[in-house]
C-alpha cells in the first residue's frame, strides 16, 4: 500500500497528543516494546496495534512517514526502534526501573539485547519461510536452549536478582520458540514458568 496522499489533498495536521502512545506491529520487537510499555504502566498511555490491513492511521504517517514501526509518541515527539523507545521511557519513567543499577550489569543487560538484535530474534523469525532454513533454525535454537540453560538460576531473574529488559526479550522469544513445539531443559521451562507468572507477560501473552 502506498504512503503517498492524493496530490490535490491538503496534508494532515498532527493532532495533538495528549497520551503517551506506542504503535507496534506483529514483530518480535514490537512485542518486547508492547512488554515494556505494560510494566512502566504510565497514566494516560495506551498501545495502538498495528498490522496488515490497518487503515494508516494519520498521526503516525505525518510523524513518521516510513510507518517504522515500534514507535513512540510523547506529544509532538516521534521516536522509532524499539531499543531507543526502551532507553528514553527508561529514563522519563524510572519506576519501575528495567535496567540495573550498577554498570557491569547495565553492560551485560545490554550485551544480551545485542545477542537478541543479531541472533536471537532472526533465528526465530527463520524459522517461517524456506524449508531448509526453516529446518537449519529450528536445530539451531535446540542447540541455544540447551548451551543457555546454564545461564539461569533456579531463583531470580537473567540477570540477579531483579527483573530486567533482558527478561522481557527473554520472554518474548521462549514464548516463540515453545509456539513451535519445541522441548527445552528443565532450567529453561523453570525460567519460562517464573515469566509466565509475571502480570504484565500474562497480559500481553493473553492479548495476541
Amino acid at each position: 500500500m502506498s504512503l503517498r496522499r492524493p496530490r490535490n489533498s491538503p496534508p494532515p495536521k498532527p493532532v495533538p497528543v495528549a497520551a503517551l502512545v506506542l504503535y507496534a506491529g506483529d514483530d518480535l520487537w514490537s512485542r518486547w516494546a508492547r512488554l515494556l510499555f505494560m510494566e512502566k504502566d504510565v497514566a494516560d498511555s495506551r498501545v495502538e496495534r498495528l498490522g496488515p490491513g490497518t487503515p494508516l492511521n494519520e498521526d503516525l504517517l505525518v510523524l513518521n512517514p516510513e510507518q517504522r514501526l515500534p514507535a513512540l509518541a510523547d506529544r509532538e515527539v516521534m521516536l522509532t526502534g524499539a531499543r531507543v523507545i526502551a532507553e528514553y521511557l527508561e529514563e522519563r519513567y524510572p519506576h519501575p526501573r528495567l535496567m540495573p543499577n550498577d554498570p557491569l550489569s547495565r553492560a551485560r543487560a545490554r550485551m544480551a539485547l545485542d545477542r537478541f538484535e543479531q541472533e536471537l530474534f532472526p533465528l526465530l523469525a527463520a524459522t517461517v519461510g524456506d524449508k531448509a532454513a526453516a529446518k537449519a533454525a529450528r536445530l539451531r535454537l535446540n542447540q541455544v536452549l540447551t548451551v543457555s540453560a546454564r545461564s539461569f538460576s533456579a531463583r531470580g531473574w537473567f540477570l540477579g536478582p531483579e527483573y530486567s529488559l533482558a527478561d522481557g526479550a527473554w520472554a518474548i522469544w521462549l514464548q516463540g520458540v515453545f509456539a513451535l513445539g519445541i522441548e527445552a531443559p528443565p532450567p529453561v521451562r523453570d525460567y519460562a514458568e517464573r515469566l509466565a507468572q509475571r502480570p504484565s507477560v500474562r497480559k500481553l501473552f493473553a492479548s495476541r
